[in-house]
């Protein structure tokens, strides 16, 4: 950039540009270029050695990668593959986990970009086990945001993602997952761990029997009505009816002591935080799977809040 003859951009012609450690702390460019001048098609050579010291690499390096991921939950929704590095969300069954994150821009990660990753949740029924193959059946997605190698959406293929609920609406979800560049074929991992809140809704509609003793202990036992119960493909459905009409009602299904006999108690309970006051009738769903875990085979009687009885079947 200059007055003077080919000022601004001129197309590089041919060389090269090479990159090597240097010593123990320092990374060294060696840059050798040749290009024509727009107007007066004269010869140009650029030759530089550059040498920059490891710590500002590391510097740049932590910054990039040191920016959390933004963890959101979209329900019923699901991820297609449009074309390579292309995706579109959905609605569907299931819901999908989403990690985002801005790297830069800086002046020191240049013009940034984003990430953004899905994966696919079958459902919070029970706890979440996906690994390798079952990815083919649950897809999921590494986003590079960018006009880079890889850019577009890479395919997750191998690694896992587990989750597992703690108490009422909170899961503990760990991952350590590999995409291979599109383009390149270059890892892409992800591998974090945390704790998000499930919207309650979504449990309840179908929520997995809670067998922790500690959790039935600490759990509310707020006033409704059980009218009816019947099982059904290893789910239990009941009939309440209670208090509310706007939102913060809560049921949970608890098996809070195992028993070896061919009688088992469970417990339906209540949290009601909805403060509305019209009548409700509702029917709430717990997957039963826990119990076909259980040592002891064959019928078994369930009992539900010490009013309703049903047989059962542990194969």
């Amino acid at each position: 950039h200059c007055k003077c003859p080919d000022s601004g951009l001129n197309i590089i012609n041919d060389g090269f540009l090479k990159m090597e450690v240097w010593g123990k702390d320092s990374i060294q460019l060696d840059i050798q270029l040749t290009y024509s001048g727009k107007e007066t098609a004269k010869v140009y050579k650029l030759n530089r050695l550059i040498r920059l010291p490891n710590s500002e690499i590391r510097k740049q390096d932590f910054k990039a990668h040191s920016i959390n991921y933004e963890k959101k939950l979209l329900y019923n929704k699901k991820v297609i593959s449009k074309s390579s590095g292309n995706i579109q969300l959905i609605e569907g069954k299931g819901h999908l986990l989403e990690l985002s994150r801005q790297i830069g821009p800086s002046p020191e990660t240049d013009m940034g970009y984003y990430e953004r990753i899905y994966f696919t949740i079958p459902s919070f029924s029970e706890n979440i086990n996906i690994t390798d193959g079952l990815f083919s059946k649950n897809p999921a997605y590494y986003g590079l945001l960018c006009r880079c190698v890889n850019g577009g959406y890479n395919k997750i293929s191998e690694g896992f993602l587990k989750a597992d609920s703690k108490k009422m609406g909170l899961w503990e979800f760990n991952i350590d997952a590999n995409a291979y560049g599109r383009h390149d074929s270059n890892k892409l991992n992800i591998t974090e761990s945390f704790k998000l809140e499930v919207d309650s809704r979504i449990i309840s509609n179908r929520a997995i029997l809670n067998t922790s003793n500690s959790d039935f202990k600490n759990y509310r036992n707020d006033p409704f009505e059980l009218l009816s119960c019947k099982i059904e493909n290893n789910r239990l459905i009941c009939q309440v009816q209670y208090s509310g009409g706007c939102s913060g009602a809560n049921f949970m299904l608890f098996y809070p002591e195992i028993q070896k006999e061919n009688k088992i108690n469970l417990f339906l309970r209540l949290n009601d935080k909805d403060h509305c006051r019209s009548i409700v009738n509702k029917s709430v769903e717990f997957d039963l799977h826990p119990l076909l875990k259980m040592s002891n085979k064959g019928h078994i009687e369930l009992v539900i809040n010490e009013s309703f009885s049903l047989p059962f079947v542990i194969h």
